[in-house]
């Protein structure tokens, strides 16, 4: 967390005193960080040749100004080997990531998180849920496993003694879909071939082709081989190089400092600037495009993962690259066009990012501090127009009970939040989502990890607009048993005939009778 007691510590150890200096030469060495603005040795200018005189005290006068200034350069010299000197971005680099991990590291000691690390990592589970609605009795029971080689799903309804259930069935190969109350057969896809037999619902009018289109894309990204491990470590670490490479090429300069408010103090924060050309960000973008083209397999497989096909044929692929090709020209034809970020540190942490454009909009991301630097902190941009959109977040801790709120409101002053409240020894918790300032959703339970391979949810009651609308539990095991394939008759339902599928909806509809 912030603490004001290490004010006046140095951001890095660049910035601390050398140990194997005399107090003279520290205090030499405070001079000169002061006056110096930048990691390099500073200039200084020749000393005006005078017209040569007879006169002996000129010339001790020299020599001794002479001397002077060698031992500054060499001071100087020393200096920036030693490391005295600030390295300045990798100081606002250690703040970032400062910041970002104490925050991190809080909330998972508030929530418990380590408990559940690894809980997962056989990628075998078991989910089992049982839910009461308050409309019409209405009971659900879902169960979901998974193992490497098979998944299956189990839905149950239970509505005024009529009762509704599905078994579904998937692996690399196929789907199969059992509904033992409705039909006597087996409706099954043909994984390998659903990209030629969902034609066949096109063409008789069921479905349009966006729609064909993102479940091929769902097909293909639930398909495990669709990325391996090491090709997607491959891709985020060329991007992450990327990014270091473009951060590096930038020049970061000292600036002013800033009084802001962190920990509900107003303290002087120093300043840094990150100044941006146009060169460095074509730079930027070519690299990114090179990136893009040697992992393009694993960048269609993540863009199928979100529900999106834009990004997952060659033909898009190669419009995105063109539009990279005609943003580094249009960079690389802008002349002397610099941006400029602020960063202001506190602590050895950030206090505040500042971004100003050249129509006056702006971006302002205030990093206030309270039990960690991020549990206070408010993110604005405002445009051309003077028109705002701001998000904020805002918490605390009182005995074990963790509260934090999140909120968005837009240049029409409507706003969304999100109010969470956790009790970290009883793992009591309550969610609610409010929409200009009224509840929308609200989430009332208790989170117990019972033992090394269970996780409990249990949710008391579910409302919406204030109304309750169901309770339940929800059981999460990291072990599987056998996923078994129903069997019986089978009907390839990507294949079959209009009139086929005519006699399927009657028999669904006759099964209520």
């Amino acid at each position: 967390m912030f603490d004001e007691t290490n004010e006046n510590i140095t951001e890095n150890t660049a910035e601390t005193q050398n140990p194997y200096l005399s107090q003279n030469e520290t205090d030499a060495q405070d001079t000169v960080n002061q006056e110096s603005t930048s990691s390099e040795a500073p200039s200084f200018s020749p000393i005006p040749e005078e017209p040569v005189k007879k006169s002996s005290n000129k010339v001790v006068i020299g020599v001794v100004i002479g001397a002077v200034v060698a031992a500054l350069l060499l001071l100087v010299a020393v200096l920036a080997f030693t490391g005295v000197f600030s390295n300045k971005k990798a100081t606002v680099l250690k703040a970032l990531g400062a910041t970002f991990t104490e925050s991190g590291d809080y909330l998972k000691e508030v929530y418990g998180t380590e408990q559940y690390e690894g809980i997962f990592d056989s990628k075998e589970y078991t989910i089992d849920s049982e839910f009461d609605t308050d409309y019409y009795g209405l009971g659900i029971d879902v169960s979901m496993m998974q193992k490497e080689e098979a998944r299956s799903m189990h839905i149950s309804a239970d509505m005024m003694g009529v009762e509704m259930a599905a078994n579904i069935y998937t692996d690399d190969k196929e789907i199969v879909i059992e509904l033992p109350e409705m039909i006597d057969y087996l409706l099954t896809i043909n994984r390998e071939t659903m990209d030629s037999d969902i034609q066949n619902l096109v063409e008789m009018g069921m479905l349009d082709q966006e729609t064909v289109d993102e479940l091929v894309a769902l097909n293909e990204g639930t398909d495990e081989d669709a990325i391996s491990e090491e090709a997607y470590e491959k891709f985020q670490k060329e991007l992450m190089d990327t990014l270091k490479n473009f951060y590096n090429a930038c020049e970061m300069k000292k600036g002013d400092s800033k009084e802001l408010t962190v920990n509900g103090k107003n303290v002087n924060c120093k300043g840094y600037v990150l100044v941006i050309t146009s060169e460095d960000t074509a730079d930027f973008v070519e690299n990114l495009k090179v990136v893009y083209q040697d992992n393009e397999e694993c960048l269609k497989s993540i863009s199928s993962l979100y529900e999106s096909s834009n990004l997952d044929s060659l033909s898009d692929l190669d419009s995105l690259y063109e539009k990279f090709d005609e943003a580094v020209e249009e960079l690389r034809d802008m002349e002397d066009e610099t941006a400029e970020i602020e960063f202001y540190l506190y602590s050895g942490k950030v206090a505040q990012i500042y971004f100003e454009g050249n129509d006056d909009a702006y971006i302002e991301w205030n990093i206030e501090g309270g039990n960690f630097p991020l549990e206070n902190t408010s993110f604005t941009y405002e445009d051309e127009f003077g028109d705002r959109f701001v998000i904020e977040r805002r918490g605390s801790c009182e005995d074990d009970k963790y509260q934090a709120r999140y909120e968005a409101v837009n240049e029409y002053d409507e706003s969304v939040a999100f109010e969470i409240q956790y009790k970290k020894n009883k793992g009591d918790f309550s969610l609610e989502i409010l929409e200009d300032g009224d509840s929308f959703i609200l989430i009332d339970g208790n989170i117990d990890k019972s033992d090394d391979n269970t996780v409990d949810v249990d949710i008391d009651t579910l409302e919406m607009d204030g109304e309750s609308v169901l309770s339940g539990k929800i059981s999460i095991a990291n072990i599987c048993d056998d996923i078994k394939r129903p069997t019986g008759e089978e009907k390839e339902m990507l294949l079959l005939s209009e009139d086929e599928w005519t006699q399927v909806v009657m028999d669904i509809v006759e099964s209520f009778y």
